[in-house]
């Protein structure tokens, strides 16, 4: 699984030609990424170090608060095409992201956890061709993977 997280002081997703919309002030937008392996394993990794990584100033320090100490809300976006490959031929290739019917099983269970632990999150639409917006704060950006994991056999 990889998350693409941005520290943001605004974030919106319209779904293209419908009239949902999500938003959120102050947090982060999660855009999530899943692995054709990923598993429960995976979902508990990035939701235990989301909860315990410092991405907020705090005293007069640059990343010292945590998103529970910082109360903020997270935007959680899935978005395949963070397993897209560029390496070979002229399209993105992606063979290493999860089938769609598969991979919302995993979004869903990812945003549960996170609710589960307390978090206020928004979400945008699985599947659906969406418009985010987002407001980066910094700019911080940062990759959290947790291929690591998987079995390099």
């Amino acid at each position: 699984m990889i998350a693409l997280i941005q520290r943001v002081t605004s974030a919106k997703v319209t779904v293209k030609d419908s009239d949902f919309i999500s938003r959120i002030d102050k947090g982060l937008l999660i855009l999530v990424g899943i692995h054709q392996q990923d598993n429960d394993n995976d979902i508990s990794y990035i939701v235990n170090k989301l909860q315990t990584l410092k991405f907020f100033e705090g005293n007069g320090r640059y990343f010292a608060k945590s998103i529970k100490e910082e109360e903020v809300k997270l935007m959680v976006v899935s978005q395949f095409t963070l397993y897209g490959e560029l390496n070979r031929g002229t399209k993105p290739s992606f063979t290493k992201a999860m089938a769609p019917s598969q991979a919302e099983y995993i979004y869903n269970a990812f945003c549960d956890k996170l609710k589960k632990e307390g978090f206020s999150i928004e979400t945008g639409v699985f599947g659906a061709h969406m418009l985010v917006e987002s407001i980066n704060d910094g700019p911080v950006s940062f990759i959290l993977s947790s291929d690591h994991l998987k079995d390099e056999h």
